[in-house]
Formats: structure tokens, C-alpha cells, sequence
């Protein structure tokens, strides 16, 4: 094994959590960790003579791996586990694909409900600018215009208050 390969393999046994081993491809071993969503690194001990090829995912969810194919290996048998195969293999992945591809979907999804959320309040502001100016609009009353200012800012509007607010005979 390379260095890197070595330095994980000698840090195994301290981890807390079980392992998960195979005798499967390494192409089978790549695509198991892939479907993983918490796999990020799996080792591969390449098979000679009557040696069997192994695959060990250093991470992963218990329902993904069950048994018969998967074993459930502790950090403490993972050296005696990876000793009947030839060369040993350690791959990492950076980041799951299935992150980065559900990331990527739902800040597609966030900017189109942002987007959608202020066109349709700007369309409901117009259009109930519209029909109050159509039903209410007489000489005594104020403007849609005029009644959003007193509503939603009511100190810029004291003179406009004043104004519509004395007693109106009709």
C-alpha cells in the first residue's frame, strides 16, 4: 500500500465505528460506495491466485449493506480481514455525488420560489391597487396610492390622515 494507504490502514482500529466487507469487484465496491450517501472512502485488495479480491467500506449505513454480501467487520479485524488478498487499494471520495447533485437541485428550487414569491406579490399589490381605485375612487376618499402610505409608513402619511380622517357627510 502507499504511504497514505498505510497511515489510514494503521489508524483503523481506533475508530468506534464497524466496517463493511464484500468479496466483490472493484467496480461493484466503487458503485456500493457511491449509492452510500455517508461513504467517503472504501480500501480494495486486489485478488491473487486463490486469494479472493475484497472491498472494505470504511463508512456507511447499516441498511444499504446487509447481509449475506456485506459483513460487518470491527475497526479491530480489519488488518486479519485484508490479509488473504494480494495488494491493497484505498480510494476517498470528496464529497458524495448524491450531495452535491440534490445541493445543486435545491437552490434551482429556492431561486425559482423566491423569484415566483415577489412576482406574485407584486401582481396581487397591482391588481388590488386596481380594484380599489375602480370601486372606491370618489372625490372624499383617498387613492390605493395614498391608503399604502397611510397604512404601511403612518408617519410620512400624518397629513394625508388628517386629511381623510374628519367626519365625512353624505
Amino acid at each position: 500500500p502507499s504511504s497514505e494507504c498505510a497511515t489510514l490502514l494503521s489508524a483503523l482500529p481506533a475508530s468506534p465505528q464497524p466496517f463493511f466487507g464484500a468479496v466483490v469487484s472493484a467496480e461493484s465496491c466503487r458503485k456500493a460506495c457511491d449509492s452510500d450517501i455517508v461513504c467517503t472512502q472504501f480500501l480494495y485488495g486486489k485478488p491473487v491466485d486463490v486469494k479472493p479480491e475484497r472491498c472494505l467500506l470504511l463508512d456507511g449505513l447499516v441498511s444499504q449493506h446487509a447481509a449475506p454480501q456485506w459483513k460487518e467487520i470491527r475497526p479491530t479485524q480489519v488488518t486479519s480481514y485484508l490479509a488473504d488478498t494480494g495488494p491493497v487499494n484505498c480510494y476517498r471520495r470528496t464529497e458524495p455525488e448524491v450531495i452535491e447533485r440534490f445541493q445543486v437541485h435545491t437552490t434551482r428550487l429556492a431561486v425559482c420560489t423566491l423569484v415566483l414569491a415577489i412576482a406574485l406579490t407584486a401582481s396581487s399589490t397591482c391588481a388590488f391597487s386596481l380594484m380599489y381605485n375602480l370601486n372606491h375612487r370618489r372625490r372624499s376618499k383617498p387613492r390605493a396610492s395614498q391608503l399604502a402610505l397611510m397604512m404601511c409608513c403612518s408617519c410620512c402619511a400624518g397629513r394625508l390622515h388628517r386629511r381623510y380622517n374628519r367626519p365625512e357627510f353624505s
